[in-house]
């Protein structure tokens, strides 16, 4: 360097990573000065994280441990952050967890349990500002997935484990209508993931998919039933 410019003169060139997008924000304005490129790198999309994944799926599961289901459940929770590694991560843990219960395969449960340590994102105070039904509706969507270990389900399926939560509670179930509604606040509090697609089999109309992502069943279950237990005394 020195051979190229004179003597106090040198410069050097600094490749500098973030991840933090207010990493702007940190620099002094003397430095903020000198850094004249700016490269935004976009996260992963579906079609590069069902590459990488499938890839890292198949070098460290035996056939069959991951099937389809699961597969499409951990891109599902991937593309929302557009981390692979975060994907990856959730593999590991899920492994982790069929060999602790002594399974040859994950399941739905185990991707929701491996999310919940990897990535916890549900505060317990989101839950403990919801209202009765919806406490009950938390419950049944929680019971339904566990019981039948599955990764989503409809609101007709949802709405017959809440007449039972209901039933169980003394309670009168509320009209689907209404239990719609608890439903979709549910979904804008981020507690539960809903979306709408067509119905198909050559069926018209569209239905709505409930399914979990941030907490797995038990979890949910467990912790609304204390808090109902908390509201009654």
């Amino acid at each position: 360097i020195p051979e190229a410019f004179e003597f106090g003169q040198s410069r050097i060139s600094t490749i500098l990573i973030s991840r933090l997008t207010e990493f702007n924000s940190l620099l002094n304005v003397q430095l903020s000065e000198r850094i004249h490129d700016k490269i935004q790198l976009s996260g992963y999309n579906e079609g590069d994280l069902r590459e990488i994944l499938g890839y890292r799926a198949e070098l460290a599961f035996k056939n069959n441990v991951v099937s389809t289901e699961v597969f499409e459940q951990v891109i599902s929770i991937s593309t929302g952050t557009q981390n692979a590694r975060h994907g990856i991560e959730i593999f590991y843990q899920a492994g982790k967890i069929a060999d602790q219960e002594g399974l040859s395969h994950i399941t739905p449960e185990m991707v929701r349990k491996a999310k919940a340590y990897v990535y916890p994102e549900l505060r317990s105070s989101v839950l403990e500002e919801l209202k009765q039904q919806e406490l009950y509706v938390s419950i049944a969507i929680a019971r339904h997935l566990k019981k039948d270990n599955i990764a989503h389900t409809s609101i007709d399926e949802v709405y017959e484990f809440y007449k039972i939560v209901c039933e169980e509670n003394e309670e009168t179930p509320q009209a689907k209508v209404t239990f719609r509604r608890h439903v979709d606040v549910l979904a804008k509090t981020g507690i539960i993931y809903k979306v709408v697609e067509p119905i198909g089999g050559g069926k018209r109309g569209r239905r709505s998919i409930i399914t979990l992502q941030d907490i797995p069943a038990e979890v949910l279950e467990e912790k609304c039933t204390k808090i109902l237990g908390k509201n009654e005394k």
